[in-house]
């Protein structure tokens, strides 16, 4: 079980060395550019919203809000043994029971961004081709009960770096991170709580998710 008295054990000797092997893997034996920086919110929670190409993805990401530790909803059976258990939430991920009516997984989430970074691939599963895809609607309920600002990235060149299928990542690659202006859910409440409303929210989000890609 993930004790409190481990966090500050697992950040020095685990979360630490592997925020080191993220920038050499991905700022000195792969090329990063980071643009929009200063729209993240130095304090406080926020819904990150991020395509999703590889699944090294939280691996690019999670420097960025280094020192704070970013936190990624995982599946559930990613922590049935206890030492990757550790290793996991030491990272930041959490487990989630996937599924389209996990109303609790959602709830979960929504309460965690009210104090930390909750990172979110809103599609859902990866892309094969680094090509955005459509948004879930389960994202858009996310957003919609939620008051922490929402902040859309769109990343480029993870299809290349590792691709879907592979094992072993390539080097010597350019990526992008594009971070986006951050969105006010607040902007939605006047709006009813159905499945159009969602819909609506989370093709919106994507629009955005889109634009910084053309970027």
């Amino acid at each position: 079980m993930y004790k409190k008295f481990l966090k500050p054990i697992l950040y020095v000797f685990w979360y630490l060395p592997c925020i080191l092997l993220c920038l050499i893997v991905f700022r000195i034996l792969n090329r990063t550019e980071i643009k929009g920086k200063e729209n993240i919110p130095r304090k406080g929670g926020m819904l990150v919203m991020v395509n999703h190409v590889s699944a090294l993805d939280s691996w690019l990401i999670g420097p960025i809000f280094f020192p704070r530790t970013a936190l990624f909803p995982a599946k559930a059976e990613l922590f049935k043994n206890p030492l990757l258990s550790v290793l996991f939430r030491g990272w930041g991920a959490f487990p989630v029971i996937r599924g389209r009516h996990n109303i609790r997984a959602m709830e979960k989430i929504v309460d965690l961004a009210n104090h930390n970074i909750v990172v979110i691939h809103p599609e859902g599963t990866r892309s094969r081709s680094g090509e955005i895809g459509t948004g879930t609607r389960g994202v858009g309920k996310i957003i919609y009960e939620s008051s922490s600002p929402v902040i859309p990235i769109c990343t480029s060149g993870m299809e290349k770096f590792l691709p879907t299928g592979k094992y072993f990542p390539s080097f010597f690659k350019s990526l992008r991170i594009n971070i986006g202006k951050s969105i006010d859910p607040n902007q939605y409440k006047n709006l009813p709580p159905e499945k159009d409303t969602y819909r609506q929210i989370v093709d919106e989000l994507m629009f955005e998710i889109r634009k910084l890609k053309n970027g």
